[in-house]
């Protein structure tokens, strides 16, 4: 798949003509064909080692649980090829999530120096979303803080301006400013501290991999 993720932005997108451009989609095809055997492969071995196991033995069951959730089927989206990821500052991929396929670890028969940029990227594009959402969980609750505060000021300038009008329209209106404020931080205040309760800090660690 990353084979094919690369013969799309070096053949197929950097043709000169577009007679080159038809002629380079038969190596997509080839491509395309491994790719169908090997993952017909794939699924009769899955299929095939399912009956290895008893399910009615509890040892069995949890097993193959934990294999089948290792090796999981391959839907269509999956094999998809991603061209843009295979550029490093390739901008509005930072919500892009990698298949499952990628994490799996290669063993000494399949390793595959070629792979080693293309999982690169993949990785230290997730640990830049990683390290974007820690910066989350430390902004977000400072801007909680500033939200009630913002609320607090709001009600004391209006009660400040009740206590300076002259005439009881303009107090009653000052005053009826104020509580909504002081309503609107309570409100803020109450759904703040339950979110916090919910939400219990986490530590990650990042795990430092081989291919880096």
């Amino acid at each position: 798949i990353g084979y094919k993720s690369l013969l799309y932005r070096t053949k197929v997108r950097a043709a000169p003509s577009y007679k080159l451009q038809l002629r380079s989609y038969d190596d997509i095809h080839v491509v395309d064909d491994g790719v169908r055997k090997h993952v017909k492969i794939y699924s009769n071995a899955r299929r095939a080692i399912q009956h290895l196991y008893d399910i009615n033995n509890t040892n069995d069951r949890r097993a193959l649980k934990d294999i089948l959730q290792k090796y999981r089927a391959i839907k269509p989206e999956d094999l998809r090829a991603y061209t843009a990821i295979l550029e490093a500052f390739t901008p509005g991929l930072c919500g892009q999530h990698a298949s499952w396929l990628w994490h799996i670890e290669d063993n000494s028969a399949g390793r595959d120096n070629s792979m080693t940029n293309f999982r690169r990227v993949m990785w230290l594009r997730a640990r830049a979303r990683k390290c974007r959402w820690d910066e989350e969980r430390i902004l977000v609750p400072f801007e909680m803080e500033c939200v009630v505060r913002s609320f607090k000021k709001k009600e004391t300038e209006w009660c400040d301006l009740a206590q300076s009008a002259d005439l009881s329209g303009h107090r009653a209106y000052a005053h009826h400013q104020a509580a909504m404020w002081r309503g609107l931080k309570e409100y803020a205040e109450d759904i703040f501290r339950c979110v916090q309760m919910e939400v219990q800090p986490e530590s990650y660690t990042v795990r430092s991999r081989r291919w880096l």
